[in-house]
């Protein structure tokens, strides 16, 4: 059984990137440390996933898997252009 977490998937990223809000994150689509927040995440429910790409991207596609919605992620440069 999968334990309750206390953070959602998108403050978990933010704090990655070294963001210091959330409202920031949509920011750093593309920048390294983005990148590199989210090769570190996983087990992640799909929700999040969809949840995150629609937040920072203004889409909201629909992904099979976690491993597809974090290889879109890593394709956006930024809202809007994915």
């Amino acid at each position: 059984m999968k334990l309750e977490k206390e953070k959602s998937l998108l403050d978990e990223l933010a704090e990655k990137t070294g963001c210091d809000y959330l409202s920031d994150l949509p920011g750093y689509v593309g920048s390294s440390s983005f990148h590199n927040g989210i090769g570190v995440l996983r087990d992640w429910p799909l929700s999040e996933w969809e949840e995150a790409a629609e937040y920072l991207t203004g889409r909201r596609p629909e992904f099979r898997n976690e491993q597809e919605a974090r290889e879109y992620l890593l394709r956006a440069n930024r809202i809007g252009n994915s």
